[in-house]
């Protein structure tokens, strides 16, 4: 699907920074539940359930990927695949242990 989003003309850097706006929301569910999330009522009840499959260290985690991923793709001469082997990156951390553990 990220294929499609680059043929549409999106921007590997900004599909990226959405991630890890998606994980800043997700963090402060987590944090503190009952705040205002400044969202849809659709969009955080989705944004709860996400939450609610994921710790906290998994989404510092991934946050620190992204955030490293970003800078590389905003460097890389082709910031397509570059966006593409972060999220490699994020599938492959997602399948190790929680860190701490």
């Amino acid at each position: 699907q990220l294929h499609e989003l680059y043929r549409a003309g999106a921007d590997p850097v900004l599909v990226l920074q959405d991630f890890l706006a998606l994980l800043h929301t997700l963090a402060r569910v987590i944090a503190a539940p009952k705040s205002d999330l400044d969202l849809s009522d659709t969009q955080a009840n989705m944004a709860r359930a996400m939450a609610g499959k994921m710790q906290m260290p998994e989404i510092m985690r991934a946050w620190q990927i992204l955030l490293k991923g970003i800078a590389e793709v905003a460097h890389a001469p082709q910031p397509q695949a570059a966006a593409e082997m972060v999220i490699l990156r994020l599938v492959y951390a997602a399948q190790l242990p929680p860190p701490g553990e």
